[in-house]
């Protein structure tokens, strides 16, 4: 009879070398430091939604606005407020483009606007336009937009999207 040294006591748990980065999607429920689900407000909802369909407007030029919104309708479900405010909030941005990319391409330094990212440039984009519109604060513009980057862009667009903005901000005189 085989006597084994050690006790088999089953599977042996291995601690992870490296942390495993959850994607943090803005529509799903995240949790707070103390434990409580932290609801997304509805106007970061809207920002996210409004990201989209630049996006695919962005990428798929030939298509409109209003077909984008129907698939994205289809694929987001009942939120019919948040598509229905993304949308005008992506017409808005798609009527002043050329001045949004004009402004993004001075304040980006050594970047040409073709280079820079779809989802980031889209994201200044976003953050630009409502920049002018003053409705919100210029703080809470350019920190919504670093969330966006950090949700949807590369782990160096969030510091590119605040450096731009910045810049923005500071010649408007916001900041």
């Amino acid at each position: 009879m085989i006597q084994w040294a050690k006790r088999w006591h089953g599977p042996v748990e291995r601690p992870e070398t490296r942390g495993k980065r959850q994607h943090k999607l803005p529509w799903r429920r995240r949790e707070s430091c103390d434990g409580s689900i932290a609801v997304l407000r509805a106007e970061s909802k809207i920002r996210a939604r409004a990201l989209q369909l630049l996006y695919a407007w962005d990428v798929t030029s030939a298509f409109s606005l209003r077909v984008l919104v129907a698939g994205l309708g289809n694929l987001a479900g009942r939120m019919t407020e948040v598509i229905t405010a993304a949308e005008l909030l992506a017409e808005d941005v798609v009527a002043d483009v050329d001045r949004l990319d004009a402004e993004i391409g001075s304040a980006a330094d050594n970047w040409r606007l073709e280079r820079i990212g779809a989802v980031e440039r889209n994201i200044l984009r976003l953050a630009v336009h409502e920049l002018h519109v003053r409705a919100v604060p210029p703080r809470v513009v350019i920190n919504e937009a670093i969330q966006l980057a950090h949700w949807f862009a590369g782990p160096k667009a969030p510091g590119f999207v605040n450096g731009v903005l910045d810049t923005i901000a500071r010649r408007m005189g916001c900041l």
